[in-house]
């Protein structure tokens, strides 16, 4: 009997070799397309890395970093005449500045800033749109889930019209027998103490409510940026008056009665206003108006104006602030000591808190925060960096 294959045999042979190649051929594409997924999700995954990693690298070289509207960073290269400013920013074409982030996905760009005024970050102008390109197809900051983002938080004791202390301290800040008004919140590491003759217009944080890590001042960075420098201690006279710019003083200072200052006094010692009358300190922003390495002495100081009306400005001390028998002073911005402020016996003193430097920190403090979220999308995945970093601001 001859034996052999039926056509139904050739057939059954045939469907179930198409159908093994047929699987053949989709495991393999699958591998493939796996594979190059890995590929693309590791392409984009060191890209945003690079990206992340050398926007850091830049921000902690600036001297100011702020901005002017949420998610972008504005910063400064080089110093002095030799400054550069620019912006990271988030662009779409259907969008405006400042953009709504209505679209899915945005380009992180960088350009340059002109027009700054001083250092005043939120005065510089671009044309939105231009720059380099940094990363494509980044999720937009207003998307639920996984939004990037660009922030930049000063340090948390610049939230406050008043602080005092340092975190785990006991300083306090005392209005005993005072009377005046605080636009602002204040803070104590301790407490705030016979504030009842004050108008204040603000919370009051104590002790575990503050819990604030008093920012640190790199002083000797300033001596770089100054207008006058000495290590010797000195004296701002009313013959002198006014005075102009940044002075750097390595050593102690004294501001008499009669003395008027554009600029900023930042010495590495004290700073001695006792007694003087009519004292007006009214510094370019963002810089400060006084920053001591030791304490700030204004017992008994009249009639006097510390800070800029429209910008603010920060009073400053590693140590106290003596502000005690004030009669009829103004102060606009921040005042921030390590150790007591001491607000007693004072009449007519009036201290106004100015948002203004929560958008640009005063340079050469340190504990301000950075924080970099960019997200891409590719297919179903989302694919991110993100870090948060404290600068020398």
């Amino acid at each position: 009997m001859k034996k052999g294959f039926t056509i139904l045999e050739v057939m059954i042979v045939l469907i179930l070799f198409a159908i093994l190649v047929a699987v053949i051929v989709f495991v393999f594409r699958t591998i493939l397309i796996t594979w190059s997924s890995q590929e693309t999700r590791a392409g984009v995954d060191i890209n945003l890395d690079f990206t992340v990693e050398n926007m850091v690298r830049e921000l902690r070289e600036s001297e100011v970093i702020g901005y002017a509207n949420d998610n972008e960073l504005r910063f400064t290269q080089g110093l002095n005449d030799d400054t550069e400013y620019y912006i990271y920013y988030f662009y779409n074409s259907s969008d405006t500045y400042p953009p709504d982030f209505s679209q899915d996905t945005y380009e992180l760009r960088k350009t340059t800033l002109s027009g700054v005024s001083g250092q005043d970050l939120t005065t510089g102008t671009f044309d939105y749109g231009d720059g380099e390109i940094v990363i494509i197809d980044t999720i937009s900051p207003n998307a639920p889930v996984t939004p990037s983002a660009l922030s930049f938080r000063v340090p948390e004791a610049f939230y406050y019209a008043i602080h005092a202390g340092n975190l785990y301290t006991e300083h306090d800040i005392d209005f005993q027998n005072s009377d005046g008004t605080i636009t602002g919140d204040i803070s104590a590491s301790d407490k705030v103490n016979q504030e009842g003759g004050m108008t204040i217009t603000g919370d009051i944080d104590e002790t575990n409510d503050s819990n604030t890590t008093l920012p640190y001042a790199a002083i000797s960075y300033y001596e770089s940026v100054a207008d006058t420098t000495t290590d010797a201690n000195m004296t701002f006279t009313a013959g002198g008056s006014p005075y102009s710019g940044i002075y750097y003083i390595d050593a102690d200072a004294i501001i008499e009665s009669n003395v008027t200052i554009n600029g900023s006094v930042i010495v590495t010692g004290s700073i001695n206003l006792q007694n003087s009358d009519t004292v007006v300190i009214n510094p370019t922003y963002p810089y400060p108006s006084l920053v001591a390495g030791s304490a700030i002495n204004a017992r008994n100081m009249q009639n006097s104006v510390i800070g800029n009306s429209l910008k603010g400005g920060l009073i400053y001390a590693k140590t106290s602030i003596d502000l005690s028998q004030n009669d009829t002073n103004t102060f606009y911005g921040t005042i921030v000591a390590g150790g007591n402020i001491d607000l007693t016996d004072c009449t007519n003193i009036a201290i106004a808190y100015d948002s203004d430097i929560q958008s640009v920190s005063p340079p050469y403090f340190y504990y301000s925060t950075i924080t970099i979220d960019l997200y891409v999308e590719r297919g179903d995945e989302k694919i991110g960096a993100s870090t948060q970093v404290r600068t020398r601001l």
